[in-house]
């Protein structure tokens, strides 16, 4: 078999597995385990699709062409509204701006001036902190004293040695901690934003445990975490709409935007990159990779309010996330 006939059916196998990941996921998402896996990675999986279509093009061939429609109308479904100029960007809401960072800036971070920095170089109204530890809390508590006079952090616990928290230009009326599986806190607090009165929660989601777990306990383990997923995104769901007011979740998720998680909280509450970011938003830093592999952390927002911005920022201050930016109009 000559080299270009080899090649020509591996594009073809590229094809068919791509069909088959797809109908797959028709029928049962990202469960079981091993698909969910698979859709975690879902983004790579693309990245053979631009080579093989500048090969058949330059080859002309046809069946082949007709054949990449697949990957390429499922990319376009999945990331292309990442990359077209978003209309909602130019959207005027009557009420007030403001300015939102979501940061996960790493339990074992020493580098509060950095942190310091990261934030500063996007000037937020409002910061949701994930993984802020004991030591961390006071350095930042005082280094950020004159830019955000109120704040509101969690205690660790046995479950999660690193809290998160909130820290404010607006004063925040009430704060209330919330449990989550695995003995884990989220906050949520209401906040008045000038004459207008805002819920606000902060949550580090459960990060997938399987691919550091002995293969025999795969099975049973990922069953558990999906159990814990459902669990926590009813949880959000309740602390989000109790209040009945325009609401903001600040968010290491620990899921891709291709996940069914993502999906059931996309049910009731906007990604605001989605709106009007541009590219992959990748944050997760991942060793020795130099760059960030993939997006897990989201500002989402509710009704009440319109996304005119939203970025990943440069600086990661010392920690392996990336900071997400967002501004906001509230509406009247």
């Amino acid at each position: 078999m000559s080299k270009l006939k080899f090649l020509f059916w591996l594009c073809w196998g590229y094809v068919a597995f791509i069909s088959l990941w797809l109908m797959l996921r028709i029928l049962w998402f990202d469960h079981p385990w091993w698909l969910g896996f698979v859709t975690y990675l879902a983004v790579y999986l693309f990245a053979p699709l631009p080579l093989i279509l500048v090969v058949s093009l330059w080859k002309r061939c046809r069946r082949l062409l007709f054949g990449l429609t697949i990957p390429t109308i499922a990319f376009s479904i999945f990331y292309g509204v990442l990359f077209l100029p978003s209309l909602s960007s130019r959207a005027q809401g009557a009420g007030d701006s403001i300015k939102v960072m979501t940061f996960n800036v790493f339990s074992g971070n020493k580098d509060h001036k950095g942190i310091m920095r990261a934030i500063r170089a996007s000037r937020p109204d409002i910061v949701g902190l994930q993984e802020i530890n004991p030591k961390l809390t006071t350095a930042l508590v005082q280094t950020s004293a004159k830019d955000y006079p109120y704040r509101a952090i969690t205690s660790p616990t046995p479950g999660q040695p690193a809290g998160v928290g909130i820290l404010s230009r607006f004063p925040i009326e009430t704060a209330t901690a919330f449990p989550l599986p695995g003995g884990r806190l989220g906050i949520q607090a209401v906040l008045r934003v000038n004459h207008q009165r805002l819920n606000v929660v902060v949550v580090d989601l459960l990060h997938d445990p399987t691919l550091k777990t002995p293969a025999p306990q795969v099975p049973s383990v990922a069953t558990e975490y999906s159990e814990n997923k459902v669990i926590e995104i009813k949880q959000l769901k309740q602390e989000l709409l109790h209040e009945g007011l325009p609401f903001l979740l600040l968010c290491d998720c620990n899921l891709a935007d291709t996940s069914q998680a993502y999906k059931q909280i996309a049910k009731f509450a906007r990604d605001s990159f989605r709106k009007v970011g541009w590219g992959f938003g990748h944050t997760l830093y991942l060793k020795p990779i130099p760059f960030p592999v993939q997006r897990f952390d989201y500002i989402w927002y509710s009704d009440g309010m319109v996304a005119t911005e939203a970025r990943v920022g440069q600086d990661r201050g010392g920690s392996d996330h990336l900071p997400v930016f967002a501004q906001f109009k509230l509406y009247e």
